[in-house]
């Protein structure tokens, strides 16, 4: 059954369908689906975390913050675009900025966890 043809306006699926094409291999493909939901669905945060993650690991760093940045406009505390972009600014050195996002409290969530080993 094809879910996304029954479901056209569910951002979940569409999103779906460009994460498994991005486990897989196919970055260019992936990367294509991500382009047209975030079209589609233009307030789905999870639709640009994946575009900005696969930005990441194809190693177009500069977009991969702007996309990181689009998502945090929105959703300035969203703790996972928050650490991604924290990981990206490190890798080109801009560690002060990486610090900035990080939180300055005890973790208490996985997402705060994987923040403090970039701060430890």
């Amino acid at each position: 059954m094809d879910a996304r043809g029954r479901f056209p306006f569910e951002s979940r699926i569409a999103n779906g369908l460009a994460n498994l094409l991005k486990e897989s291999g196919s970055h260019t493909d992936a990367l294509s689906l991500y382009d047209k939901n975030v079209q589609q669905f233009p307030f789905d945060l999870f639709s640009k975390l994946g575009r900005a993650d696969l930005l990441k690991r194809l190693g177009n760093y500069e977009a991969a913050l702007d996309a990181y940045d689009q998502v945090l406009s929105v959703w300035p505390q969203f703790a996972r675009a928050r650490n991604a972009k924290a990981s990206l600014l490190a890798i080109a050195g801009r560690l002060a900025e990486a610090e900035g996002l990080l939180p300055d409290v005890p973790p208490q969530t996985e997402d705060d966890w994987i923040a403090s080993t970039f701060a430890g």
